[in-house]
């Protein structure tokens, strides 16, 4: 007996759907913040405890409308925080006037928020070649490693407001001549026969364990 096997064969034709790449006429974006020193020439890995630096900002358009698309006036902002989110305190402060005008943004200091709020006073067309590039003068303030950073915001339409912070990370070491991170209020000694009591108090430790006593 012959058998007839009828094999079947089920084509799944798939659709391809193409996903349209979303594209942004206007990007305003940051290459990253850097950490500078005084004169703002040259980056610096670290900065004195009782030193001037500078953080520099730059600020940027990389829309893929680079000809077309720009920015207003008024509608880009740029807020530096310069407080620690973490549990280590503030190494860093801001050490310019309370307001100064750099090529395209007009900066305004906040003493009670602590952050330098900058605003576009002119508009920003695409392109790297527009780009801003901003010093802001800071001053060591104590030993440590913490965090600064940028958050770019915009009240312009059609912006990628997913990659609008940067943050560096910033190092102040001990100033030179061997300045210790403890601030030393007092110390009181009192004799008592052979034995030696000592009291002292500090009002700031940085990085310190222990206090070691050698006799």
């Amino acid at each position: 007996m012959k058998r007839l096997f009828l094999i079947v064969a089920i084509i799944v034709c798939c659709t391809s759907s193409l996903i349209a790449q979303i594209t942004y006429p206007c990007d305003i974006s940051s290459t990253g913040l850097e950490l500078r020193n005084a004169a703002g020439s040259a980056i610096v890995q670290s900065l004195p405890a009782d030193g001037l630096g500078n953080i520099r900002i730059p600020i940027n358009n990389i829309g893929t409308d680079q000809t077309g698309c720009a920015y207003p006036a008024g509608t880009v902002t740029a807020v530096l925080a310069f407080y620690s989110t973490s549990s280590v305190n503030n190494i860093v402060r801001y050490n310019g006037p309370a307001s100064f005008v750099s090529d395209k943004f007009t900066f305004t200091w906040d003493a009670n928020e602590l952050i330098l709020v900058g605003v576009n006073n002119q508009p920003m067309p695409g392109g790297l070649l527009n780009s801003q590039s901003v010093l802001v003068p800071i001053a060591g303030v104590k030993v440590g490693t913490a965090p600064f950073g940028m958050q770019l915001q915009t009240t312009y339409t059609s912006d990628d407001v997913s990659n609008n912070y940067r943050e560096v990370i910033i190092t102040v070491v001990a100033a030179a001549g061997g300045v210790l991170p403890v601030k030393l209020e007092s110390i009181d000694g009192l004799g008592e026969k052979c034995n030696a009591q000592l009291k002292w108090s500090t009002s700031n430790e940085t990085n310190l364990s222990k206090f070691e006593i050698e006799v």
